[in-house]
């Protein structure tokens, strides 16, 4: 036990409240006390002018010593408060008389003064929010404190203020002498700021002798009478604190800038602005210490705290706008200048996972930066071009952490002065306008994007030669534009030309080959060979992990984009693991809210979608779309392709009525944005076809599909990839509408194409020859189906291998024409197999599993095995109201076979009340009129349950036809053409690696279809 009195030590930022707590400690605790003396300690003199007040109050000698000594003797209990022990230098443990009934209460700005304590200490913040709202209204005298609307006021107030005490007394006397109102304040504050922080009631005056603004100008005061070096460096760290953000400031910034001072070339007016201590000895080495010195220092006035995980610096906000409002108008100009070039000058454009970390770090710092003076980056004058680089880096830094608005707007700036000063084909000049074209991507101005592409490529052609390493960086940018407007032979052909280049020129291993290779990889795929787009991105992928690290952006991306790969190939397990790993890294990394993330989130539910987690699909797709619209608003293009995700979603749960609405709103917003025949928007066309069908409304989804071909038949010709989509969708609908030999004529026409441009292996093709079996079949020709269907089956095997899952469909597909034929036995074996293997690979409750259930039900059923029938379809219909809900299609469907098998087994009245419960529901998701409910009423009138039509319809369409067959394409973006930039060149000179073309994310591909995600940009 420690002799002497108890001591606390209450410590915080001035203004904060420490005196008020003593004075409401003393006032509820007196009677507990004999006597109560206060001390004022904010200068030798007021103290020991305090210890003689006592003495001549208690008939003592007039000394302090008398005073103390006194105190030390008494044997009754008394508390002594010792108020604004804040000077560093001042020894406060003078002002303790000993004796053990004392209470000392010490008040400090002083955080070390905590080593006085012998009963503990206590900071002394910001108040909370809703004691700082109570106080507001009781200093205002606003009446009742408990009335909600003058709650809602306050806490604006409150907020504004940052809970800091004697703000929120100030604030309340200003409102109580009616100089301004509540409702007034928070305007006033905006215009007045500096004026109503610095103003006293004349009533407070007896309670605290400072204003806001005057308590801290004492500590600064403190500090500069000090003189030495510590003292000099600390009021220069304040002033540039005072334009950085608030929270976070980091040592880290001021470690990075002075290591790239010394590694770079700097110009004149860059070395002048640039912080005293940074510059370091005659060594030119730069010494920490000086800066943690100077920053103990600030913090033992409470002006700063140093605290977390990485000793981050941070201010009271109040504190951090004191800080700059102190400074006449051109010191404020002086220490901003040195601010921002301090910041730029942190930035190196290295691709280490820790530097994109760090610069997105510094995001909150080049805000708060550019709040203020902004307009001096672009003003003419001493130092404009070192100002415009700065401007160029926060642009790129913008970019890069998905701030693309921001950073577009700063890249206009940047482009217009630089233009300006070099002139129109000056390398810094066209650097500036790919940065421009990146950012305008990322926006969705692709058309002006690739009118800056093709200018900048040009005058690279024609002055640096058709090898240089900048052109081919401009014919990859390129390239990315041509993939964007669906040009995907010639973005492929643009890219071998790249990738053959850099591998002569700049090596195999060379990060521009390696993002080369990517791009050209993800041109394979949109193309449809898809080995060879796996290999490429497995070879890029194991290149970036050796000499990137796992964890490194570009190494992410290329998981991401081998992730389609897989999923393409069937591997669908392996691309779902892949994503989830990219996710948590990207989610560590970059952000919750980056639109890396968030298209990662995309793919994600991409692949819990393929693996029929359709709930946990939906969820994450609403949440990626409501990120989206709050963070790009509703009508950007990565927003719209969240919406048609999520359609794609809400269809699968069966929720097609809110599926249509959604495809409604997109197609809207595309046509009014992008025109009626950009890709995006005869794609969202497609996807309405496709939801007109589903809900019966085949004549429409026809008139529809008419337009689309008729665009693009016109636009991008008769062969195009995505002509031939079109006509195969449309096809589809002539066949929901019975014009079977219509359909079938179309497909022959498509199948033909293919063959002719794709070759007879390609999957788009082998869809084709299932699509036109299917027409076949429709005809009665059911033994030129079964030889169609034999031949695709086989193609499969031997490209895809025996479980892919497009080799699993084809196999149910052949059974259904084994089934038509009388193969009765032939057909059920082929179902057995298809539906051990899907067991096997996506799980026993898997949608496309209880398909293949529903299916090998029916051919126990045509073989006579009909309890055998009945027990799967009772296991088919309670694992499907399980995962899908009653109202579900697939659910009805469940029902409307399993009704067929209770009559097979004579259970006709079980069969009826199915089939009553089936209809009811149809009425109730497909409306009275929609064919299947018609095609019900009717069955349920005549009480003929012998067809299984609606089965066939209803369950094998599933299995036996591509969806672009049945139904539209089936747009489920994730990712462009793994567009990777190739930007490694120096902006405007400021780094000897920043890269001139930023990446633009989140491009889509327009004709992505069978829930296939699309492959990041890189």
């Amino acid at each position: 036990m420690q002799d002497g009195p108890k001591r606390f030590v209450l410590y915080g930022l001035g203004g904060s409240g420490k005196t008020q707590v003593c004075l409401k400690f003393a006032q509820d605790y007196r009677e507990n006390f004999w006597g109560i003396f206060w001390i004022d300690a904010s200068s030798n003199e007021t103290a020991e002018q305090g210890f003689l007040d006592i003495a001549r109050a208690c008939g003592l000698e007039a000394n302090s010593k008398a005073a103390k000594r006194w105190l030390s003797n008494i044997e009754d209990p008394w508390l002594l408060i010792i108020d604004n022990a804040d000077n560093p230098s001042q020894d406060v443990s003078e002002y303790f008389p000993a004796g053990d009934r004392g209470v000392i209460l010490l008040t400090t700005r002083n955080p070390e003064c905590k080593i006085h304590a012998t009963v503990g200490s206590s900071e002394v913040g910001q108040m909370g929010f809703e004691e700082a709202t109570t106080l507001l209204l009781k200093t205002a005298a606003a009446g009742d404190v408990f009335h909600e609307a003058s709650r809602n006021l306050a806490r604006s107030i409150a907020g504004t203020l940052g809970c800091l005490a004697l703000a929120i007394v100030q604030a309340g006397a200003v409102i109580r002498q009616k100089l301004c109102s509540m409702e007034e304040y928070c305007g006033v504050y905006s215009r007045r700021r500096k004026q109503l922080l610095s103003r006293q009631s004349t009533q407070a005056k007896a309670s605290y002798k400072y204003t806001v603004y005057t308590t801290w100008e004492v500590s600064v005061n403190m500090i500069e009478n000090m003189s030495d070096e510590t003292a000099h460096n600390a009021i220069e760290i304040l002033k540039f604190f005072s334009f950085m953000h608030f929270d976070g400031i980091s040592e880290e910034i001021l470690m990075e800038a002075q290591k790239n001072m010394q590694r770079w070339q700097l110009s004149e007016w860059t070395q002048s602005h640039q912080l005293r201590m940074l510059r370091g000895d005659d060594s030119n080495n730069w010494e920490p210490y000086l800066l943690r010195e100077a920053v103990t220092l600030l913090s033992s006035f409470s002006l700063v705290t140093v605290g977390g995980i990485n000793s981050h610096i941070s201010m009271h906000p109040l504190v951090h706008l004191w800080a700059r409002d102190r400074l006449v108008e051109a010191e404020q100009k002086r220490c901003w200048r040195i601010a921002v070039s301090t910041l730029a000058m942190s930035i190196a454009w290295k691709y280490q996972a820790i530097d994109y970390s760090f610069r997105r770090f510094l995001l909150p710092h080049i805000g708060s930066c550019l709040s203020s003076h902004s307009d001096e980056l672009f003003t003419t004058g001493d130092g404009e071009i070192e100002r415009l680089k700065i401007a160029s880096g926060f642009a790129l830094v913008y970019q890069e952490c998905g701030r693309s608005q921001e950073g577009m707007e700063l890249h206009e700036k940047v482009l217009e002065g630089i233009k300006r000063i070099l002139g129109e084909k000056h390398p810094d000049t066209l650097t500036s306008m790919n940065n421009l074209a990146s950012s305008y991507g990322d926006l969705g101005r692709r058309q002006e994007a690739m009118e800056l592409r093709e200018k900048v490529l040009e005058v690279r052609k024609r002055t640096l030669g058709e090898e240089h390493p900048d052109t081919l960086r401009s014919m990859n940018a390129l390239a990315i534009s041509y993939g964007d407007f669906g040009q995907r032979q010639e973005a492929m052909e643009l890219r071998e030309k790249v990738l053959e280049a850099g591998k002569r020129i700049l090596g195999e291993k060379h990060p521009d080959t390696l993002t080369t290779m990517g791009n050209l990889a993800a041109s394979y795929g949109d193309l449809g060979r898809v080995q060879e787009a796996m290999e490429l991105g497995e070879k890029v992928l194991e290149a970036r992990e050796r000499t990137l690290g796992k964890e490194h952006p570009d190494t992410l991306m290329s998981m991401n984009n081998l992730a389609i790969s897989y999923g393409d190939l069937g591997r669908r397990q392996e691309a779902m693991e892949l994503r989830e790993k990219v996710l948590e890294a990207r989610k560590r990394i970059l952000g919750k809210k980056h639109p890396d993330t968030l298209t990662t989130m995309d793919d994600l539910a991409a692949s819990y979608g393929i693996l029929g987690r359709g709930q946990e699909a939906m969820e994450l797709g609403e949440k990626v779309l409501e990120a989206r619209e709050r963070t790009l608003g509703k009508e950007h293009p990565d927003t719209l392709m969240s919406m048609n995700n999520l359609a794609i979603s809400y269809g699968d749960l069966g929720r097609r009525q809110e599926a249509m609405e959604l495809r409604e709103k997109v197609l809207e917003a595309r046509k009014r944005i992008l025109g009626k025949k950009h890709p995006d928007t005869l794609t969202s066309m497609s996807d309405l076809a496709a939801s007109y069908g589903d809900l019966g409304r085949v004549q429409e989804a026809i008139e529809l599909r008419e337009k689309i071909l008729e665009a693009r038949e016109k636009i991008l010709g008769e062969k195009h990839p995505d002509t031939l989509w079109s006509m195969n969708a449309l096809a589809a609908s002539y066949r929901d509408l019975g014009r079977g030999q219509k359909a079938m004529e179309l497909r022959e026409k498509v199948l033909e194409a293919r063959k002719r441009t794709l070759g007879e292996e390609h999957p788009d093709t082998l869809w084709s020859m299932n699509a036109l079996a299917a027409s076949y079949r429709d005809l009665g020709r059911g033994q030129k189906a079964m030889e169609l269907r034999e031949k695709v089956l086989e193609a499969r095997k031997r490209t895809l291998g025996e479980e892919h899952p497009d080799t699993l469909w084809s196999m149910n597909a052949l059974a259904a024409s084994y089934r038509d034929l009388g193969r009765g036995q032939k057909a059920m074996e082929l179902r057995e197999k298809v539906l051990e293997a899907r067991k096997r690979t996506l799980g026993e409750e898997h949608p496309d599993t209880l398909w293949s259930m529903n299916a090998l039900a029916a051919s126990y059923g045509d073989l006579g095995r009909r309890q055998e029938a009945v027990d799967l379809g009772e296991e088919v219909l309670e694992a499907r109201k399980k995962i899908l809900g009653e109202k579900h299609p697939d659910t009805l469907a469940s029902m409307n076979n399993l009704a067929i098998s209770y009559r097979d087994l004579g259970r006709r009245q079980e069969a009826v009340d199915l089939r009553e419960k089936v209809l009811e529901a149809m009425k109730g998701t497909l409306g009275d009129e929609h064919p299947t409910t018609l095609r019900a009423i009717d069955s349920l009138a005549t009480r003929d349950l012998s067809p299984r039509q609606e089965f066939a319809k209803l369950g094998e369409a599933r299995d036996t036809q591509h969806p672009d067959v049945e139904s539209s394409p089936v747009i489920s973006p994730g990712q462009a053409p793994s567009v990777e930039h190739l930007a490694r060149t120096p902006v405007l000179g400021i780094a000897p690696n920043r890269p001139p073309d930023t990446k633009p994310k989140n491009r889509w591909n327009p004709t992505s279809r069978v829930r296939k995600r699309r492959r990041q940009p890189e």
